[in-house]
């Protein structure tokens, strides 16, 4: 007994493999999707601190606070502390980690001069109203 069989189905040159060998590898990749998806892990945990990326994209700021600690540089141009992070105690504050991936960009909230600067310049400092601009 013959069997027929069509040009396609004979079609084992290269391409041939190397499209049978793609569907094989979808198909399997989905499978493990599939059984990826039923499992529920953990919930992603949140890492607290100041994380500085490099890019032509601000770092943001936040409000400085008198009285409370603050994370934060003195501008170079106006000498004005403008904070990155603050926290109300000063054992909270020397925890947080500062990462950065190259040198991050910022601006001053007061003068907007736009400045790249290394994370070890980045102060830790309870703030008081003789410490909010930086004497020379």
């Amino acid at each position: 007994m013959t069997v027929a069989l069509s040009e396609q189905e004979l079609d084992l040159s290269r391409n041939g493999r190397e499209a049978i060998m793609a569907k094989k590898a979808k198909k399997a990749k989905s499978k493990t999707k599939k059984g990826k998806m039923g499992k529920k892990s953990a919930p992603a945990r949140k890492k607290k601190g100041v994380v500085a990326k490099k890019s032509d994209k601000l770092y943001e700021t936040v409000k400085r606070e008198i009285g409370k600690f603050n994370i934060g540089l003195y501008c170079t141009s106006c000498s004005e502390f403008f904070a990155l992070a603050v926290v109300d105690d000063a054992r909270k504050g020397e925890l947080i980690p500062i990462k950065s991936v190259g040198t991050p960009l910022f601006e001053c909230p007061f003068c907007h001069h736009q400045q790249r600067r290394q994370v070890s310049e980045i102060a830790r400092l309870h703030l008081t109203q003789g410490n909010l601009i930086k004497v020379d």
